[in-house]
């Protein structure tokens, strides 16, 4: 079962509250990726198609001389 959108952020936010609670990170950040085109035609972009998928959440935690990604 999917879970929407609204959901999905709220988890992920409450997991990167978690994690800089717990771990004392500079700091924690949640980046939304981007869908990508796969297809353009024209000088100027009028036809897109865009790969549609999921929404994917990255935890990006500064810990100073280090980086830890979750996905």
């Amino acid at each position: 079962m999917m879970d929407n959108t609204r959901n999905s952020l709220k988890r992920v936010n409450r997991f990167a509250s978690r994690e800089y609670k717990e771990k004392h990170p500079k700091s924690v950040k949640v980046l939304r990726l981007k869908s990508k085109n796969v297809l353009t035609r024209g000088v100027l972009p009028y036809y897109q198609v865009q790969q549609q998928g999921p929404v994917i959440y990255l935890v990006v935690s500064d810990q100073g001389d280090n980086f830890m990604l979750y996905f």
